[in-house]
């Protein structure tokens, strides 16, 4: 049996985990709309991949031509690590 004082401490820090959470999705909800209204202003959307509008050239050569990589949008790059926070 948990005896009171312990439930109450787990309770409070449960507490101010989620509020770090809220925080944190808070912040980053900004930090998205920051974001937006840049890409915005720039003319580039949110969806496509600004990085690749203007590739690199290709070298002439016996080499490979590289594929380039799929990089996540912003978005896609916040959500896929935003547990890691926790």
């Amino acid at each position: 049996m948990i005896d009171k004082p312990k439930e109450k401490r787990q309770k409070k820090k449960s507490e101010v985990a989620l509020q770090i959470s809220e925080d944190r999705l808070q912040l980053l909800d900004t930090i998205h709309e920051i974001v937006n209204v840049e890409l915005d202003n720039r003319g580039v959307t949110a969806e496509g991949n600004p990085l690749l509008e203007n590739p690199p050239p290709r070298t002439s050569g016996s080499g490979p031509v590289r594929k380039p990589s799929r990089r996540l949008s912003l978005c896609q790059c916040i959500k896929k690590n935003l547990f890691r926070l926790a």
